[in-house]
Order: structure tokens, then sequence, then C-alpha cells
């Protein structure tokens, strides 16, 4: 026999928590709510469950709340058929759940497709992105080294400004304490050495770490490769920022075998390859794009078109306001800056489309993780905003969570 609850409760406590940041929060709240009303057949959130899943389709009109807020309200649970003359009730059972597979969370980590990313990116403030998959990990830039970022031996920086660059010298020190190999770090040629005398200077007040000669900073330049295992490498490719910048694109190599080659025996197939037969195709795809800092004028003009066809692009938006208080264009603030606005996305959507998933980050300090979502749900077009997710965790939580 299906459990019936009072759908207004259940409902009040959706709507409170719409924001793809606040998805954890809302996972807490009706998993205490269902629990208290469980018996033998009831579906409940399981704590480690990494998706928001159910039914009621009278919450959202538009899939815009699956793709912002990661959670996928036509999906959530049917209100019953059958209601008592006192209540409307709200029926849950196992058959209605399905999983959420595109876009999750889950303790702050983004699930988007195969990868786990990490996006903890204020403004001004500190970034630091961490993007994982089953066999590879990668960081992008080092604002701030929080604590997953330590286990990870290839950091690459876009640009010198601190918010970015300023926490190599703690990511350094905390890999010495653990006991960890020591990382490379890959940036532009003309900030290795004065990255490499912060690091010094650093080292020289704690009067301990490892010396600088044992940091390993190495130059990249544009067009420049790193290979991070036999599959993934990373790539350069040069923004446009107030300094000087670049971005990075991260490509996974695979072999398949030909099409000629198919359909025959396992055996064939290995007496071709011990005999020195090419049996394999090289296929090269660009997975995932990091902009770093940077304008507009990077989409419209791509300086690769592997930029514009990556399964998920993490980008900026540093700017949301179209006006400040004294009325100035803040779209024009933005461009001075070096930076992009909410606005130029919407007027360029069409350039994302072979685009799989865009991460939008670097979201200015004074806004809140609801005004940043109440923000793409208003200004991006259809086309774009379902393909749309923003990096909150760092305006959504309390550093101590993940730091």
């Amino acid at each position: 026999m299906n459990h019936r609850i009072c759908s207004s409760r259940f409902v009040d406590l959706v709507s409170q928590y719409t924001c793809h940041c606040n998805q954890r929060i809302l996972r807490k709240k009706l998993g205490k709510f269902l629990l208290s009303h469980r018996q033998n057949n009831i579906v409940t959130f399981a704590p480690q469950s990494r998706t928001l899943v159910s039914d009621i389709s009278d919450i959202s009109k538009s899939s815009i709340h699956q793709k912002v807020t990661g959670i996928n309200f036509k999906t959530m649970a049917q209100f019953s058929s059958k209601a008592k003359a006192e209540e409307e009730t709200l029926a849950i059972s196992k058959s209605n759940f399905t999983s959420i597979t595109n876009v999750s969370e889950a303790d702050g980590w983004l699930n988007i497709g195969e990868y786990s990313v990490f996006a903890w990116s204020v403004s001004g403030v500190e970034s630091c992105i961490i993007i994982k998959s089953e066999d590879m990990q990668v960081v992008f830039d080092m604002g701030i080294a929080v604590k997953d970022s330590v286990k990870v031996p290839n950091v690459f920086i876009t640009h010198g400004h601190i918010d970015h660059i300023g926490a190599v010298a703690s990511h350094v020190a905390k890999r010495s304490l653990f006991g960890m190999k020591p990382a490379r770090y890959f940036v532009l040629p003309h900030l290795i050495e004065p990255l490499k005398s912060a690091i010094h200077s650093f080292q020289l007040m704690a009067e301990s770490g490892p010396s600088v000669e044992e940091v390993n900073i190495l130059p990249m330049l544009e067009g420049d490769i790193v290979h991070l295992n036999s599959r993934y490498f990373v790539k350069t490719f040069p923004t446009i920022h107030r300094v000087a910048s670049q971005g990075y694109i991260l490509y996974k190599e695979e072999r398949k075998l030909k099409q000629e080659f198919k359909g025959m025996e396992g055996f064939e197939i290995s007496a071709l390859h011990r005999a020195g037969k090419d049996i394999h195709d090289v296929v090269i795809t660009p997975e995932i794009a990091y902009t770093g800092d940077t304008v507009i004028d990077v989409f419209i003009n791509p300086p690769t078109p592997d930029l514009l066809r990556v399964k998920l692009l993490i980008t900026e938006s540093t700017f949301l306001e179209e006006f400040d208080k004294r009325e100035n264009n803040m779209v024009d603030k933005a461009k001075a800056r070096g930076h992009i606005h909410l606005v130029e996305l919407a007027q360029h959507a069409s350039l994302f489309e072979n685009v799989g998933h865009l991460l939008l980050v670097h979201f200015s300090s004074k806004h809140s993780a609801k005004f940043i979502c109440d923000s793409i749900r208003d200004k991006l077009p259809s086309q774009l905003r379902d393909k749309v997710t923003p990096a909150t965790v760092a305006a959504a939580t309390r550093p101590s969570t993940y730091l």
C-alpha cells in the first residue's frame, strides 16, 4: 500500500530550495520529512544518493530547472489522482522514481556526464576548478587550495591575478605535509620567476618546506600539449583579459578498431596486430574547455574550433546586473575589465549550439546563490539556458565545509 502524505507540506519544502546550489539542503529537508512518514514500500532520499528524483509536474513548467538547478521538477513524483475530501494528498512509490543522469550534485561536486567537477570560484577572491573522472584528475587555477585539490598532481594556471594563482605556495606546502610527490604547475613563461620568488618567500617565513628547486613550475605557451596519462592531454589556447592569459582544453585520445576489421574473430585480429598491421584508428575528442577570465570575443572569434565543440565548457560570467545604482552600463564595465556579462552570453547564444553543457563560474561575491540562479533563468534564452549550470557552491556554503 502506498504511503500517503500531505502534498502541501511537500510542495512547500520543494519551493523553498529551487536553486541547484541548495539541492543538498533540499535532499536533507525532504529526507527528514519522508522518513517521518516512511512505511515498507516508501522510497526516501538515501544520504549517499547523488540525485534528486520524483515527478511533480505542477511545480515547474520548464526543463530549465533540471539544467540550472540540477533538479528535474518535471520528473519529481505524481500527484495522486485519489484524494481525500479533507486534504490533497501525494502518493510516492518506487515505480515513480527515475535517476537524473546528465547533471546532478553531491557534496559540492557537480556530476556532468562522465566527469565530476568541484568549482570553487568567486570573482576577485579565489578560484580553483577540480575535474576528475575514473582515470583522470586535473586542476585549473589555484587561487585557493581546497582540500580535494591537494591530491591532484597537475595544476594549470590561466593568468597571474592573485585569485587564480595566489594559493600555489599553499598547495606546495600541503602536498609536502602529506608526503606527496611535488605537483606540476603549468603557467605562462613570464610568471615562472615571480611565482618561484613568492613560494621562496613563504618558505623563508615558515623556515621549512621543500626548496624552490623541488617545485615543478613549468612554462606553457599557446598550442603546447601536456599529457596527463595515456588517454588524456591538455592543450592551451589564448584568451583575452587585462593581463596575459590563456585557457585550456582537455582532450581524450582513444584507439578504436578500424571499420574494416570489425566482425573478425579475436584471434584473427590478434594475428594482424602481431604481424604489425595497423588495426586501430586514433580518435581525439575535445572533452572540456576552461577559459579562466576572458571577454566574449574569445567565442565570437574562437582561437580554435574545438573551443565550441567540447562536451563541457567552463567559462566565466562575472557580471549579472545590467546597470549599477548610478545607471552605469555594466556590460560595458565587464568588457573594460576583461570579463563576460551574462547578457553577452544571451546575445550570442547561437555560438554554443555544439557545446554539450556550460558551467558558469567566477560570479561576484556580492551575488547570492539565489540571485545567480534567478538571473540565469530570467536572462538566458531557453536554447542556452537548458544547457547551463551555475557553479554556486562558494556562494551557498560556509568555506569550512570544503576547505
